[in-house]
């Protein structure tokens, strides 16, 4: 009997000791993330900002840039659409404006995701800009009257680097239509 009471004892500690465990793992884990929140009249939305890098809001574009600068970044805006079809509207705004024959942009590759539980439809593209290349994604989703797009550039030679970064942050997002 005294030994199944032990026994209990020591497995009491062990468990309080994994959950304080976790505790202080979670609570550090939650201070290395950063939130950047935007409050326009009719929409209240959120990204995660990864650690280090910064915002740069000029009113109209969100710029989501690393610590070191350079040329990878992650842009983002949004306006007040009646459009509901979010492939006619991925048509006009990703492809019409990035054909083959204009702006020198090759469409990579293209497909679909889910973000802030709705569709979303992305669009890799690839583009020379003085003798440099870059590659772009580039996602829209269309959520509470809203268009959001995102297009994340970095060199060409970079981009398998920040393509998980831009796609995390991008994933990210949490909308609220405001009453």
């Amino acid at each position: 009997m005294l030994k199944s009471l032990d026994l209990n004892f020591h497995l009491m500690i062990r468990i309080k000791f994994a959950l304080t465990l976790h505790i202080i793992l979670f609570s550090v884990f939650l201070q290395a993330q950063t939130f950047h929140t935007v409050e326009d009249p009719d929409i209240t939305f959120t990204l995660e900002i990864l650690e280090n890098w910064r915002v740069v809001d000029d009113g109209l574009v969100l710029s989501i840039v690393p610590p070191a600068g350079g040329n990878e970044y992650l842009n983002f805006t949004y306006y007040e659409t009646s459009e509901k079809n979010l492939d006619k509207a991925f048509e006009f705004t990703v492809l019409a404006f990035n054909k083959e024959d204009e702006l020198e942009t090759r469409i990579i590759d293209r497909g679909r995701d889910i973000i802030d539980k709705v569709e979303a439809r992305w669009a890799l593209l690839s583009f020379e800009k003085q003798g440099v290349f870059y590659h772009r994604l580039t996602y829209l989703l269309i959520k509470n009257g809203q268009y959001f797009i995102f297009q994340g550039s970095a060199l060409a030679a970079n981009f398998e680097h920040y393509r998980p970064l831009f796609e995390k942050m991008i994933r990210s997002l949490k909308t609220k239509k405001n009453l």
